[in-house]
């Protein structure tokens, strides 16, 4: 596609991009001015989808309970090896939990996911971890507290029912065949 054929372009808010002085936006419009910038719908539907999540509480938590046991999992040998043997033993094979995107918000649907199919195997993992005497104990106890809870997996649940539309629409807005 070349610049004099140019009808449109769209960025995230950053002044870097979106600047209406200095932006890539107003460099393109110079050499294009048929080349109108509209914020970008992808990035528009992530950042109501995170203000939507940060404004009710239980949600928040919920979230800040899977990043949490996302970024203890990355930091744990010992979690990892319980948990792995946990899940064999209970004849399944067990995937990677993972801390949520910090920037993303719309990539957080497989993290939740992961995290209620494995939720008795995550629990019996964090249990395992408490009790011994390693450097995760203390935050493997907070968090099992929080497991224990029947109104965060409500959340996380709630939490799918909003994100995963919102994640679909995303791909589907950023795919090579959207106009």
């Amino acid at each position: 596609l070349t610049v004099e054929q140019m009808r449109g372009q769209t960025y995230d808010g950053a002044s870097n991009m979106a600047g209406k002085h200095r932006g890539c936006q107003a460099l393109v419009k110079i050499r294009q001015p048929l080349a109108l910038y509209v914020h970008c719908g992808a990035h528009c539907i992530n950042l109501v989808s995170q203000a939507t999540c940060d404004s009710v509480p239980l949600i928040r938590d919920c979230l800040g309970i899977v990043q949490e046991l996302g970024a203890l999992f990355s930091a744990s040998s010992n979690l990892r090896t319980s948990f792995s043997q946990i899940s064999q033993d209970a004849g399944l094979h067990p995937k990677k939990i993972k801390p949520l995107c910090p920037t993303r918000w719309l990539v957080r649907v497989k993290a939740i996911e992961t995290l209620l199919s494995q939720y008795g195997q995550v629990m019996e993992s964090v249990d395992d971890i408490g009790k011994s005497k390693t450097n995760s104990a203390t935050r493997c106890s907070g968090l099992l507290k929080q497991l224990t809870c029947g109104s965060n997996v409500l959340g996380l649940m709630m939490v799918l029912d909003i994100l995963t539309p919102l994640e679909q629409l995303n791909r589907s807005m950023q795919s090579t065949s959207a106009t």
